[in-house]
């Protein structure tokens, strides 16, 4: 998945799973009180990616990440989200 600069991808209150993130936009949730949370990578990734856009809470309590497969995803955005970050066995986050 690509958020482009001018672009934001809303969770609203859905959990999402997507095999890459790439881009520069924001990722939020427009909902008050959810919890939803953003999974990047499958068993099958094979593309080490780079997402320099934001990760933020938006309205929501809080927004979760969890990065699966056994890629490399590098965040170098302005991330603020305050939910949990989870990182599956075999997978690499960079901040």
């Amino acid at each position: 998945m690509t958020i482009n600069a001018i672009g934001t991808f809303d969770l609203a209150s859905y959990n999402e799973t997507v095999n890459t993130l790439t881009g520069s936009g924001t990722l939020t949730s427009s909902s008050s009180g959810a919890t939803p949370t953003f999974t990047v990578g499958y068993a099958s990734s094979s593309a080490n990616t780079t997402f320099s856009g934001a990760i933020q809470n938006g309205s929501a309590t809080s927004v979760a990440l969890t990065k699966s497969g056994h890629t490399i995803l590098t965040l170098s955005g302005n991330t603020t989200y305050t939910g949990t970050t989870t990182i599956n066995s075999g997978s690499t986050l960079k901040l």
